[in-house]
């Protein structure tokens, strides 16, 4: 697929682009998601360095990382992006509480040529890091067409991702996406595999003459595992705690359309006695899943509407954002969700961070890296069913033993690793980064 190929399909989608964004607007992004969307800025102003994180899980990643930044440049103005209103809420809160008071926040643009040409002649960046690997052939080629140098970082190939040079994909998605990537400048991956796979994919964008220049590309480590030195929110969890008036909980967090529905089913079956918080990815989701669990016949209520849950409520649906960490410490064992659909998992760092003994579903595509590090230690439960998943549940919470050692080996585990892991990965990046940024 060459970039007229997808300029076509690109203004094939526009109607359904736009129709989402006009949608997303109304239920929660309010009138400014719809114009940055499309490239209307109010009162733009020249930003240094700009960061895109896509939503909540790129901006967690990305704020220890933007710290050091600050330090190394105190005068200079920051621009965090996202594209999702859940993003623009924990990134003003995590600049907040970060101390990053020379950040501002904007919605990323759709990628067409019109709101992505606006977006950066009046944001005039002088970079811009992109967290993780999100390839917009638009952005990409604007970037270099008004030189600005483009770094991605923490970044990270799927198995899915790494496919698309092979069959019907390498005739189709490989030859715009790999001629996107090949106009970045520094690509830090945060793995040897990672990095060898955007290698392999910038060598095919040279045998099919999609390659001006290659990228630098180097291992630099996961961002992610800075993540765990930042975690003081863990120790409120008490104050949730206090409010189930001493109930057992067992948590699914980050929880996605469907994967509710399926574990609350298979929940209620077992009529367990604990309490069963549901804090969902997008918390915007709260009347609709409470919608569906009633129909189920299970009582339940949200936060949103009841802080304290009545001593009758089966479900608490946990609908506010910017507690998940403490819901973590309070809950005795937890499902991290986006495992039991296609959506390739969620952070499960923090959970054990937190204490928590964790099981996960069979799609972890995106934290395989993590997964692979608890699995070496005994110290997570992999399920390949939302049935699966619930047994597990429920015989970790039957088992006090086997629950606490759980947890324990995760702790133990993730306190030895951070404790270079700070050091030895902001070391690399900024190693890294100190050059580019110069430039």
């Amino acid at each position: 697929m060459n970039s007229a190929v997808y300029r076509i399909i690109t203004w094939l989608l526009l109607p359904a682009w736009l129709a989402h964004t006009v949608w997303r607007s109304l239920r929660d992004g309010k009138t400014a998601f719809l114009l940055q969307r499309i490239g209307i800025y109010k009162n733009p102003q020249r930003h240094r360095i700009w960061v895109h994180a896509a939503s909540v899980g790129e901006v967690n990643t990305v704020i220890p990382l933007l710290v050091k930044l600050r330090d190394l440049h105190p005068h200079s103005s920051f621009l965090l992006t996202t594209t999702t209103p859940t993003g623009k809420q924990v990134a003003e809160t995590g600049a907040k509480k970060a101390g990053i008071s020379n950040l501002v926040h904007a919605y990323l643009p759709i990628d067409y040529s019109f709101p992505v040409s606006r977006f950066l002649k009046q944001m005039k960046p002088s970079c811009a890091l992109v967290v993780e690997t999100e390839i917009w052939p638009c952005l990409y080629a604007h970037c270099e067409k008004q030189s600005v140098p483009l770094a991605i970082i923490n970044g990270r190939l799927s198995e899915k991702t790494r496919r698309i040079t092979t069959g019907l994909a390498a005739k189709t998605i490989a030859p715009a996406l790999t001629s996107a990537l090949a106009s970045a400048d520094l690509i830090l991956a945060r793995s040897e595999a990672d990095a060898n796979g955007f290698t392999q994919l910038l060598e095919f964008a040279e045998a099919h003459n999609h390659l001006n220049a290659k990228p630098d590309i180097y291992c630099a480590g996961n961002l992610k595992h800075l993540q765990l030195t930042q975690a003081s929110s863990v120790t409120n969890a008490t104050d949730i705690a206090t409010q189930f008036q001493g109930r057992t909980t067992c948590l699914l967090a980050s929880t996605h359309d469907n994967e509710e529905d399926q574990l609350v089913r298979e929940w209620l079956k077992l009529q367990r006695r604990e309490l069963l918080i549901v804090v969902p990815r997008h918390p915007e989701r709260g009347g609709k899943i409470e919608t569906g669990i009633r129909n189920l016949g299970a009582q339940c209520c949200r936060r949103t509407v009841e802080k304290t849950p009545p001593d009758t409520t089966q479900i608490y649906i946990a609908d506010t954002l910017g507690e998940l960490a403490q819901f973590y410490g309070s809950a005795a064992v937890t499902f991290v969700g986006g495992s039991l659909v296609a959506v390739g998992g969620h952070n499960i760092l923090e959970a054990a961070q937190a204490g928590c003994a964790i099981v996960v579903g069979p799609q972890m595509y995106n934290f395989e890296e993590e997964l692979r590090l608890l699995q070496q230690a005994n110290a997570i439960m992999q399920a390949e069913t939302a049935h699966d998943v619930v047994a597990k549940l429920a015989q970790l919470l039957d088992d006090d033993k086997e629950r606490m050692a759980q947890a324990q080996r995760a702790k133990v585990l993730l306190q030895s690793r951070s404790e270079v892991a700070e050091a030895e990965i902001l070391d690399n990046y900024l190693q890294r980064l100190r050059t580019f940024l110069a430039a």
